[in-house]
């Protein structure tokens, strides 16, 4: 071993059950409330694009269905 480092082996750590059972379930909600932000965050523009998709898909519909409807007339 070079001098001036020291090795450190732990054995043994206790640690009240309580105590971890709170942190875990403080990690576990907070995992839980950022994941529902990171969705709606996420599911807003993708929402807003469907919709503009669904609009345009509508009008030319729409435009098709009137063509037919000429076409149609002057048969």
């Amino acid at each position: 071993m070079e001098q001036g480092k020291t090795e450190v082996v732990i054995t043994d750590i206790k640690v009240p059950f309580w105590s971890v059972f709170w942190i875990v379930l403080k990690v576990v909600l907070s995992i839980v409330i950022l994941s529902l932000i990171v969705t709606i965050i996420l599911s807003v523009p993708s929402y807003l694009l469907f919709k503009q998709r669904q609009q345009m898909q509508e009008q030319q519909f729409e435009q098709m269905h009137k063509q037919f409807e000429q076409e149609f007339q002057r048969r």
